[in-house]
């Protein structure tokens, strides 16, 4: 990628505050918990590392091929890849079968969740809690994962599947004008149960707070890549509306325009 295709990056990465840095702190088991920045027009959270790749991610070239799969976090978006792959692809079992969905797709923004800082310490704690542990694995891994891919999708065949749980605004901004999206919204009642049993197994998020909590980071948008609600822009507000107005009329439910 030439530095001429690069458009100028539109947002400015800033700190969260020491109260939420605390908070974060104070419910997760990994050191670098509140190693977190807000970005984007409505202040999404990422790791800091996210910066490393930001401006390639929203200056890649897109293919009309390209077929990206995107959502809020534990929205389905693994039985969508698998569907929308088998659609692309001929039903083809066989290669599905074959070959894992995490080769078969690109995780846009995966790298930002692997540490740069405090590695050692993560290792560690994945050793101490792992039977059958190997460092020279769990560290090979943990580098590839932690590799941007933007920059190796230039060598991608296509067509390229692409999964990401960007929010629009930090994705290529020709993306539905180039490229094919699916996009995912689930109930956030079902997210965020899914999302709670999620940060409590997975250890690159080591959360150890009660429900409750997890309720509360949700809520306040402080969760990774930021809050359920800040993913709709007005178009998909209407149409989330209209849905709840069409069919749960019965009812006090209302999409939740503010906070």
């Amino acid at each position: 990628m030439g530095d001429n295709n690069i458009l100028p990056y539109p947002y400015e990465f800033r700190d969260i505050s020491d109260e939420e840095k605390s908070l974060l702190n104070k419910l997760h088991t990994y050191p670098d918990a509140s190693n977190s920045a807000r970005v984007g027009p409505k202040g999404y959270i990422v790791n800091k590392a996210f910066k490393k790749d930001a401006a390639n991610i929203y200056s890649m070239p897109l293919r009309p091929s390209d077929i990206f799969v995107t959502s809020y976090q534990r929205s389905g978006t693994t039985w969508t890849q698998e569907l929308v792959w088998l659609l692309a692809s001929d039903l083809d079992y066989e290669k599905a079968l074959a070959v894992p969905l995490t080769e078969r797709y690109s995780f846009l923004e995966m790298f930002m969740f692997v540490p740069d800082a405090g590695l050692e310490s993560f290792i560690k704690t994945v050793s101490t809690n792992s039977e059958n542990f190997n460092k020279e694995k769990m560290m090979g891994l943990v580098n590839w994962l932690g590799t941007p891919v933007s920059r190796a999708l230039a060598t991608t065949p296509s067509p390229r599947f692409i999964k990401s749980h960007l929010p629009m605004s930090l994705l290529p901004p020709k993306l539905l004008d180039t490229a094919k999206m699916v996009y995912i919204a689930r109930d956030p009642r079902d997210v965020v149960v899914s999302y709670y049993h999620h940060t409590r197994l997975f250890m690159l998020t080591g959360f150890n707070g009660t429900f409750k909590e997890f309720w509360h980071l949700f809520h306040q948008s402080l969760c990774k890549t930021g809050g359920w609600r800040d993913y709709f822009d007005e178009e998909m507000t209407k149409q989330a509306k209209q849905w709840i107005e069409d069919n749960l009329k019965d009812t006090d439910l209302r999409f939740p325009l503010n906070k």
